[in-house]
Order: C-alpha cells, then sequence, then structure tokens
C-alpha cells in the first residue's frame, strides 16, 4: 500500500475513500444488529459470548469494531474537510455521527472513552493546526449530537448505563493482568519473544492462567511477548516516524492539514491497539498503520517541493 501510493494525494485520497466505505458496509451489519438483535457470530460460532445488545459487525467482538471506528474518524474528517460542495460535507458528517453512535452500541467503555479523548485531542490539534472553520463546527458537532442521542433515544441511555455500572471492573483488573504477564513473557524470553502467535498457547500452559486464556487485550505488551525487543522496537519506531512528522513545524496549510489528520489517526491507533483483545491479526489496523505512513509520506513531499520567494528589495 505504501509503495503504491508514493504518497501522492490522489493515492492518499483514495484510502481516505475506502475508510469510509468500510464504515459504511460495517455500519450496515452493525445497524442491523441493532435493529434485529442478531448477530453474525451467532451464525459462524452458533452463539454470541457478548452482551445481546452490543454490537461487533463483522469483527470478532465488540471492542475490536469500536477500535476500528476510532481509526475511521481521522479520514472521516478530512473529507468533511476536504470536500468542497456543503451537501456531501453534512452527508459525511451525518456518516460521522452516526459512527459515534455505533462506537456507543458496542457497550465498549474503551472505544467510548477513546472517542471523547480522540475528539478532545482533535480540538487541541485543530486550535494548534488551525484547518478550518466547518471543521471545527464538526468537532464543536460531535458532543451535542451524542449528548442528544441520550436525551431522545431510550437504546442509548439503557447503553451509557451498562457501559458505566461497573460490573465490568473485574474485567478491567483482568486486562491490567494480562498486560503484566504479557511483558512477563517479553523478559522471560530475554527480550526475543516467545515466538509468532504463541501468547495463547504460552498462557494455556501457564497454571495460574489455564482458565482464561484470552489475548493479551494490549498489543504492545503482547507484540513484545511474542515478537520480542526486535519486533516492539520496530512497531515503536514507525509510530515515533510518523509522531516526529506531525511534531515537525509546518509551512503551508496543507502541511498543517495533513499533521492534524495524523495526529488524529496516530491517537486511534495506540487507542485501538489498547481497546482491543489484540489487533496484531486485524488488517484493519495494520491498514490505518500503513495509511499513517504514507501520510507521512505525503507530508515530506510537500516539505520537498521548494516555495519560490521573489527578489528581495
Amino acid at each position: 500500500m505504501l509503495g503504491l501510493s508514493g504518497g501522492s494525494p490522489r493515492a492518499v485520497s483514495a484510502l481516505r475513500w475506502g475508510f469510509l466505505a468500510a464504515l459504511l458496509t460495517t455500519g450496515a451489519v452493525g445497524l442491523w444488529e441493532i435493529s434485529t438483535g442478531s448477530h453474525l457470530r451467532e451464525f459462524s460460532d452458533g452463539a454470541y459470548a457478548f452482551s445481546a445488545s452490543s454490537i461487533a459487525s463483522t469483527f470478532i467482538n465488540p471492542n475490536n469494531y469500536g477500535a476500528f471506528l476510532l481509526g475511521t474518524l481521522g479520514p472521516t474528517l478530512m473529507i468533511i474537510a476536504r470536500v468542497r460542495n456543503l451537501l456531501p460535507q453534512l452527508i459525511v458528517c451525518f456518516i460521522l455521527a452516526g459512527s459515534l453512535l455505533l462506537a456507543i452500541n458496542t457497550e465498549s467503555r474503551g472505544a467510548v472513552f477513546g472517542i471523547i479523548i480522540i475528539l478532545a485531542i482533535a480540538s487541541v490539534a485543530l486550535a494548534a493546526f488551525n484547518v478550518g472553520y466547518f471543521i471545527t463546527a464538526t468537532l464543536v458537532a460531535s458532543p451535542i449530537v451524542i449528548v442528544g442521542s441520550l436525551l431522545f433515544t431510550t437504546r442509548i441511555r439503557l447503553v451509557i448505563e451498562n457501559i458505566t455500572s461497573g460490573a465490568d471492573a473485574s474485567s478491567d483488573a483482568t486486562r491490567v493482568l494480562l498486560g503484566k504477564q504479557a511483558i512477563t513473557y517479553l523478559f522471560e524470553s530475554g527480550g526475543v519473544g516467545k515466538g509468532p502467535g504463541s501468547f495463547l498457547a504460552t498462557l494455556e500452559m501457564d497454571s495460574d492462567w489455564a482458565s482464561v486464556i484470552t489475548p493479551a487485550h494490549n498489543t504492545f505488551a503482547q507484540t513484545g511477548a511474542e515478537y520480542g525487543l526486535p519486533g516492539l522496537v520496530a512497531l515503536l519506531v514507525i509510530l515515533g516516524t510518523s509522531m516526529a512528522t506531525f511534531l515537525t513545524p509546518s509551512q503551508s496549510g496543507a502541511q498543517r492539514l495533513i499533521q492534524f489528520e495524523m495526529v488524529v489517526c496516530f491517537s486511534a491507533l495506540c487507542g485501538a491497539a489498547l481497546i482491543a483483545s489484540s489487533v496484531l491479526g486485524d488488517p484493519s489496523w495494520w491498514v490505518l498503520i500503513g495509511y499513517l505512513l504514507c501520510l507521512t509520506w505525503q507530508f515530506r513531499n510537500i516539505s520537498a517541493i521548494p516555495t519560490f520567494k521573489g527578489p528581495s528589495a
């Protein structure tokens, strides 16, 4: 994907619209789940192991779907910012609002809090990069859509009550312990990792964890446990390269717009790694990493274009 894009604006724009198409496709499945109470996992696995009112769309669980929805925020906001006609902008705004409501319906506390945090980060980045009034209005309207849905939609109110009930406190504690166990496996392996895809098998052989066979729910820790320091460092270098790019002083409005999108995508990428059970085998997470690198390339292409300076007086 990175090689084919070449960091060109047209290729990056195509990827951006691809995220929107994926959002619409998975969103249609999510709406079907909401309207029927059925889930795709019931047909593939014979049962749905999560809350009957939660949605997972085409993903293995609600947390992973919530993580995917976070990753679509950046591209969707950029489509809104770049489309010139008001009607398409309003349509995409409506889709963005729908994605926020879908994330709430996953009943994933990580996804809901992730949305709040990313919208806050986006607002700060917006002030820093000054990328336009329409996208500002969109960010301001997003919390209003959520609050309005809470006031007028019984289902959403019930979902929020489930999310904030504290019933999953033990689940949160298990997440933390799983992350610590993954780090333990990293050190036990001497820093080289237990091997690709080995976390569940290693956990199963551990007498303390034999009854809890599940991914680490922390992709960074699980990467270290399976691929060791080489794999973890490689991942962090990719993220560090992107971070260095959006922290670079920009020279034009086009660069600031890319930096804003990179901040949102970077936040979603890190959030997804901590929200989902594991995104190591999730293609959408790797596509988001590739997209972030494409944005980095595009930023550097713009930086390489010489600016004309007139003759000095």
